[in-house]
């Protein structure tokens, strides 16, 4: 039995996973319908440039060892793993494994309550 094609332009209704694309849509939309005393036009690549900008701040901050904390969503935070021994499982030798930096995220107390509310 064949498997059945993903389709690659799968919007957030028919998926589980928000995408970049989804938020920047969104965004978009909302500023579009949002009520301006003073209209300004904002365009696609307008919201695309803003999103990026804000990934890129929050990457360059931790990358300097900087805890980036957005109220309503959590901290993000750089975390080093230790130096530990590893063994090659051919032959059998231990050998050193350096240490490893990663992203650690840790949501706030609103946004876990969220997730564990029923839906």
């Amino acid at each position: 039995m064949a498997r059945p094609k993903k389709n690659a332009k799968a919007t957030a209704a028919d998926s589980t996973t928000l995408r970049r694309s989804d938020i920047e849509r969104a965004l978009y939309e909302e500023l579009q319908a949002a009520p301006a005393y003073e209209p300004v036009r904002v365009t696609r690549a307008m919201v695309e440039q803003l999103v990026s900008s804000v990934i890129d701040r929050i990457g360059e901050a931790l990358s300097h060892d900087k805890r980036v904390n957005i109220h309503g969503l959590g901290v993000f935070q750089r975390r080093v793993s230790k130096r530990t021994k590893a063994r090659n499982p051919r032959t059998g030798e231990t050998v050193p494994v350096r240490n490893r930096a990663r992203v650690g995220f840790r949501a706030c107390s609103s946004l876990r309550q969220a997730v564990q509310s029923p839906a």
